[in-house]
């Protein structure tokens, strides 16, 4: 339930919906590699696994970008 009432909080500004966004992309990635691991080609691994290492790199630039450039639309209304 804490999940559930700190997503409402987040909610509130665009760099909250972001990081929930971002959470649940991350998750349903690690989720998937899990859950299929014997079922998937060894391509379609190494595929989510480099997804897995690459995304949270590109979202701390992407971050880092919107950040430091576009930092007055980051507030909340």
């Amino acid at each position: 339930m804490n999940f559930f009432k700190e997503t409402k909080n987040q909610s509130r500004n665009p760099l909250g919906i972001i990081a929930i966004f971002i959470s649940l992309i991350y998750g349903f990635a690690a989720l998937l590699l899990n859950s299929s691991l014997e079922k998937i080609t060894l391509a379609e691994r190494w595929v989510l696994i480099i997804f897995i290492v690459l995304f949270p790199i590109i979202i701390l630039i992407t971050f880092y970008i919107l950040v430091t450039k576009y930092h007055g639309n980051l507030y909340a209304p």
